[in-house]
């Protein structure tokens, strides 16, 4: 049995004068024109397509001594003889069977790391090389073997690649497309079992041994982690909370900025919101509320989303927000909620996409509690449990910090609404705690109606602050980007772009060099200010 990645758009394995393409295994390797297809009644070659799974500790660790085979759910598999002569999909028992000629000699079987659907519900999920940058499949292929009159049994497994509690050098970890296969697949079922219809956009999903570079998605591609110092194939949690962010893209809407973040971080509320979400949805679908995590091959942590103590609690804390969403959900009696993902599924896909706001818990809870079966005092009950005031519109307008103590950080309203131009519009280094992080008040949003259509001028001019200031400024409309200023100039950025008459927007400033510099405001540096303020106007032109 070998392990081969394959072109994308190929229906079977690209060979020159290559024995193989890629991969490794002790099987016969089968070259170009080595079969021959028989001409008799067509028999069954089936079987079963499995992958050895490595359970997690309590701890989030592997746990090399619970490793069990489990089906590949609804995977393409092909007999391949020179060319794709039959295609079969396996069933939620790894099951597949596909008919070849009687006399067919050398023909193989090919499990590909790929599930296709048509029709109403579809879908189209693929697990590429990372580690290549030509579009390549994984897939697996049993050795060759000939039909003479006989159906034939041809069963396929991925082995995990580990040798005692470890992957060897060059170790072929075969079983990890398909174990991310069958997260994603779970995934799937879940939305299916509230939207029975659902269209899911098709998606690319990199990994690789080698990859070291995080797990994140981005634009219809999740990549997973890799590299033995850090595997995720295993880590369920983590790929349903991926596919938890492809969702919120694909059926709602997300307009977080990313980077990083860790539960007892003060966050920018879009990426509190979005990473709440994943670690609550990838609860949910995994009918577990501890999320797991390993790390290396000997380490791991976990948390409870479901324990609603958090370090920061409030509306800026990815931690509340997974803990009020988990308690909506769950069916347990530790609350006032017990409710599944009906409401939550309501919400995400038909009143967030469509708010002027930009998305967070506000523009979710107000929504929330709108809904006929909602009881908008037990909403709010839950909330002050995480130091959140009660929510009445999508801009948290009237909310406090909650406990935590802003100090001489301005981060409130987080909406201005002052007539332009605004003066003191203050981006804070105070919540950044590394590079890439979105902490609270590093973007200012400016909430406003457009008086007219036309071209409009957006000039943001520094007043104080970081001397190397470098402000940045995006426009949006109902959370569509229609705008944005990103130069370099000091201390200075403008842009122009035409508005509509009537239509709300929002106006994020930020100053740069917070976010995205290795020098975030530190208190105990020499010469470090926590915050950088600035004019904003708008003109028309």
């Amino acid at each position: 049995m070998t392990f081969n990645f394959l072109l994308k758009l190929l229906t079977f394995c690209l060979f020159t004068s290559l024995l193989s393409c890629g991969g490794g295994g002790s099987d016969p390797v089968v070259s170009v024109d080595t079969c021959t297809l028989g001409t008799g009644t067509n028999l069954n070659v089936s079987g079963t397509v499995k992958f050895e799974r490595i359970a997690l500790e309590n701890s989030g660790a592997l746990n090399f001594n619970d490793i069990t085979s489990q089906p590949a759910k609804a995977i393409q598999v092909e007999a391949v003889c020179n060319s794709v002569i039959a295609v079969a999909t396996t069933d939620d028992n790894g099951l597949y069977t596909v008919a070849v000629p009687s006399g067919t000699q050398g023909v193989f079987i090919r499990a590909k790391a790929q599930m296709i659907k048509t029709g109403a519900p579809s879908w189209n999920v693929e697990i590429m090389d990372a580690s290549q940058t030509s579009g390549l499949l994984f897939a697996l292929d049993s050795s060759p073997f000939d039909l003479d009159g006989l159906d034939v049994t041809k069963n396929l497994l991925a082995a995990a690649g580990n040798v005692g509690s470890t992957y060897p050098v060059g170790a072929v970890r075969a079983a990890a497309p398909f174990a991310i296969l069958d997260t994603i697949y779970k995934s799937m079922q879940f939305v299916l079992s509230v939207e029975p219809n659902a269209i899911f956009p098709a998606l690319d999903v990199k990994w690789s041994d080698e990859n070291e570079d995080g797990s994140f998605y981005s634009d219809n591609q999740i990549y997973i982690l890799g590299s033995i110092v850090d595997t995720d194939e295993f880590d369920e949690h983590v790929i349903a909370h991926e596919w938890g962010h492809y969702f919120q893209d694909a059926f709602s809407r997300d307009n977080s900025v990313g980077g990083s973040h860790a539960p007892g971080d003060i966050l920018d509320i879009r990426v509190a919101f979005s990473e709440g979400f994943g670690n609550a949805f990838s609860a949910m679908v995994m009918n577990d509320s501890i999320y797991r995590d390993s790390q290396g091959t000997t380490s791991g942590f976990s948390i409870d989303v479901e324990v609603n103590v958090c370090t920061n609690e409030g509306w800026y804390s990815e931690c509340s927000v997974q803990s009020v969403l988990y308690d909506f959900y769950d069916t347990s009696n530790d609350d006032i909620f017990s409710l599944g993902f009906d409401e939550i599924h309501d919400v995400m896909t038909s009143n967030m996409p469509t708010s002027s706001s930009l998305t967070s818990l506000f523009s979710f809870i107000n929504s929330f509690k709108n809904l006929t079966s909602i009881v908008s005092a037990d909403v709010d009950s839950l909330l002050v449990e995480q130091s959140i005031d009660s929510i009445s519109d999508d801009y948290a307008t009237g909310v406090s910090d909650g406990l935590y103590i802003m100090g001489t950080t301005d981060v409130l309203p987080i909406y201005d609404i002052r007539p332009f131009p605004l003066t003191n519009v203050c981006s804070t280094g105070d919540n950044i705690s590394a590079v890439e992080v979105y902490g609270l008040g590093a973007s200012r949003f400016i909430r406003f109606t457009a008086p007219s259509s036309g071209n409009f001028r957006f000039t943001s001019t520094w007043s104080s602050g970081l001397s190397a200031s470098d402000p940045d400024m995006y426009l949006y409309r109902n959370g569509d980007l229609v705008g944005s200023g990103e130069t370099t100039i000091n201390k200075s950025e403008t842009f122009i772009t035409s508005l509509v008459a009537g239509s709300e927007y929002v106006l994020e400033v930020l100053e740069y060099t917070y976010v995205h510099l290795d020098i975030p405001y530190n208190p105990s540096a020499s010469g470090a200010i926590n915050k950088t303020c600035f004019t904003v106007s708008r003109t028309p032109i």
